[in-house]
């Protein structure tokens, strides 16, 4: 085999497009092929950073998953096709000095067109029921640029105390607010926020211990609703003092009103600093209850929470 006649292996082909799409087919020879994966692969990052607030919608995470699939296309594509060419004429492009300005193009042009959409997942039970363990989400890093956080809004923000660990939390407290909570009702400036009886539900909480609590719809001064669970009225942070937000803070509280530690802990949480907010939680792109691991692709039908994946959070 000279040195202009070269053999394709499709692991290689397949691996180079999986890195950047399109790239496994330049390997293989199939220029035009390349281009088409690799335009849209243009194409989808002017569309995110353009069009980014349409991502926080089901049918945005639907486009996403959409995308996904023609990447795996890509990927699919190259093997077979570097199985079926078995040795390929090498071109001008079919050189290691060609791949890797396209790979480092590649990975600058996210930078360029940088992308309002932050990931998160939940590791933990003090957002239910609006957030689940397992849940992953997209939020919008660029909400508050141009207006501020209203009540009922639910944030990721920087941990005061360190300000590096990520929480997520609903803005309940807005600056000059005051903020207590007698009996189980949470008060703001002074008048009682509205929430009427769901009925009762089971919680799974630490042990594997299942524990019924009662689902409430609290409604806030903004008209804003949500879903709150509370396992009674008389728990540790069910009677709180008087909080007084300073100009600049919000007050944070958790879903699970007696499983979070949120603002009504000073010495945890406290008041946040408007420089802390990192972004709105928007819509669930995925959730899993962890029952099955990756590898483990016959459980994930019953681990997947299928109705979950395209919810927006409210």
């Amino acid at each position: 085999m000279t040195e202009k006649v070269k053999e394709r292996h499709p692991a290689v082909a397949a691996l180079l497009s999986l890195v950047v799409m399109g790239l496994g087919q330049l390997y293989n020879g199939q220029l035009r092929r390349a281009v088409v994966f690799y335009a849209l692969y243009i194409l989808a990052v002017v569309l995110v950073t353009t069009f980014a607030t349409f991502l926080f919608s089901f049918h945005g995470v639907m486009i996403i998953y959409f995308g996904v699939l023609i990447r795996f296309f890509a990927v699919i594509d190259a093997f077979i096709g570097a199985r079926r060419i078995g040795v390929v004429e090498l071109q001008r492009y079919n050189r290691w000095y060609v791949y890797v300005p396209i790979f480092l193009v590649t990975m600058i042009i996210p930078m360029v067109f940088e992308t309002p959409v932050n990931t998160y997942s939940i590791p933990s039970g003090a957002m239910q029921p609006t957030l689940l363990i397992g849940d992953y989400l997209y939020a919008n890093k660029k909400a508050y640029l141009d207006r501020a956080p209203e009540r009922g809004d639910v944030v990721v923000f920087k941990l005061p105390k360190d300000n590096q660990t990520d929480y997520i939390m609903r803005v309940v407290g807005l600056p000059g607010d005051t903020i207590q909570v007698t009996g189980g009702i949470l008060h703001i400036n002074g008048q009682p926020v509205e929430r009427r009886k769901v009925g009762t539900v089971q919680m799974a909480s630490y042990g594997g211990y299942v524990q019924q609590v009662t689902e409430y719809i609290e409604t806030l001064p903004n008209g804003r609703e949500h879903r709150i669970w509370e396992q009674s009225d008389d728990q540790e942070l069910d009677n709180t003092p008087l909080y007084e937000v300073p100009p600049g803070h919000f007050f944070m509280m958790g879903d699970n009103r007696d499983s979070s530690q949120d603002s009504r802990l000073t010495y945890a949480v406290g008041f946040v600093p408007a420089d802390n907010l990192a972004s709105r939680a928007e819509v669930l792109w995925f959730s899993q209850n962890g029952t099955a691991g990756w590898w483990q692709i016959w459980r994930w039908p019953q681990a997947i929470r299928f109705g979950r994946i395209g919810k927006e959070i409210d």
